[in-house]
């Protein structure tokens, strides 16, 4: 379940007291976008010019305003001319293989704008590997394989987004964070669309009751950001900084570790975690089915990549254990005493359930988990505070 530390709490019930704090959340956007790739690359990439489009339709359907406009570059040097007079937020860069010219515009880009986000698209099984291993990886922020999904693009803005406001936004109102540990490029690239597009979807299905359209929209601002690492040192500095508002930590089981590959870094970041007495939901999502005993020894949900019903199971892990499904009432033996659907129901509920679920529940932090995943923070502060009392 998710962690808040007493000072975390104490902000939160400060702070949470009325909607207007929604306001102040996700206050740096995406709004310019240069794409530079050839006019080859910028065909393929897009359909036939649809890909502005594809990215309207995408934000539409998850009912997400502040559409990004897309500019396009045919080569660098017309890019480099752009970047002078107007302003981009994000530059997206269509790579075959690591020429002389990519590697130059990269540096350039990151000398003359060390804090614009650059990131490097790769079509599907050509070149990526020369991508990754060159002096490429080391100057853009991310590496990314582009397979034609557009669904990328918004995962790529998403991330981007979060990065810029976790800070602010975990400091106004405690506003929950995903860690995710992957250093795969193509497990990267074909993961964040699937998962953004989940926890958007989860978040809009428990905003549905109880408040009024515009406090719905508002909400939706406060959904947890995204964090990506793609080693174990990286990971550890993340979870530090964010461990009060962290809502789930979701890791591959073999990546960087001192440099080197490590087979079992997933499971030692875990056991560290663990360690530090934190109570966060963790998923172990591996290639590996070997794994799945050592995940579930662990208290971990497991995730195999290549399971049929990869879509199916990831939902699973976000109704069962991050509270965006009903509560289910129960027993500290298991059984089932009860259900609510939605705070009213909740509420009802409470009148009539067993004591000692009701101390289970308080005890486990189920009760605030659920409120959190609904945007109700100050309640959820208020519940936290009186079962660790």
């Amino acid at each position: 379940m998710p962690i808040g530390s007493d000072d975390s709490n104490g902000r939160l019930e400060q702070k949470m007291g009325n909607g207007a704090v929604f306001h102040d959340l996700m206050k740096r956007r995406v709004s310019e976008i240069l794409l530079v790739s050839s006019l080859y690359d910028s065909f393929v990439l897009d359909e036939g010019g649809q890909l502005g489009d594809h990215l309207l339709t995408n934000y539409m359907d998850l009912n997400l305003r502040h559409t990004p406009r897309l500019t396009r570059a045919s080569t660098p040097s017309e890019a480099l001319s752009m970047m002078r007079y107007r302003r981009f937020d994000l530059v997206l860069t269509m790579m075959r293989s690591p020429d002389k010219d990519s590697l130059a515009f990269c540096q350039t880009v990151k000398h003359r704008f060390p804090q614009k986000p650059l990131v490097a698209l790769v079509h599907d099984s050509i070149g990526l590997n020369e991508v990754v291993n060159s002096v490429v990886h080391s100057v853009v922020d991310h590496v990314l394989v582009w397979s034609g999904d557009s669904r990328l693009l918004l995962a790529i803005i998403k991330l981007i987004e979060d990065r810029w406001n976790v800070d602010h936004d975990t400091k106004k109102c405690g506003v929950r964070t995903f860690l995710v540990v992957e250093d795969s490029v193509r497990q990267i690239s074909s993961f964040l669309p699937m998962l953004y597009a989940e926890l958007m979807t989860q978040t809009h299905k428990v905003m549905v009751e109880g408040h009024n359209y515009m406090d719905k929209l508002l909400r939706i601002k406060a959904r947890p950001k995204l964090l990506l690492a793609h080693d174990f040192e990286e990971a550890k500095v993340l979870f530090r900084r964010h461990e009060s508002t962290m809502m789930a930590v979701i890791s591959d089981v073999e990546f960087p570790r001192d440099g080197l590959m490590d087979q079992k870094a997933g499971f030692t970041l875990l056991k560290w975690i663990r360690g530090r007495e934190t109570k966060v939901p963790a998923m172990i999502h591996s290639g590996q089915a070997t794994n799945r005993a050592g995940a579930e020894s662990m208290g971990c949900f497991f995730l195999d990549k290549n399971s049929r019903t990869w879509l199916e199971d990831l939902r699973e892990f976000f109704v069962k254990y991050l509270g965006f499904g009903d509560f289910v009432f129960r027993l500290p033996s298991g059984k089932k005493v009860g259900r609510a659907a939605n705070i009213r129901e909740m509420e009802r509920m409470l009148l009539t359930i067993p004591d000692e679920s009701l101390t289970y529940h308080l005890q486990s932090s189920h009760f605030s988990s659920w409120l959190m995943a609904r945007a109700e923070y100050s309640l959820a502060a208020k519940i936290r505070t009186t079962a660790t009392s």
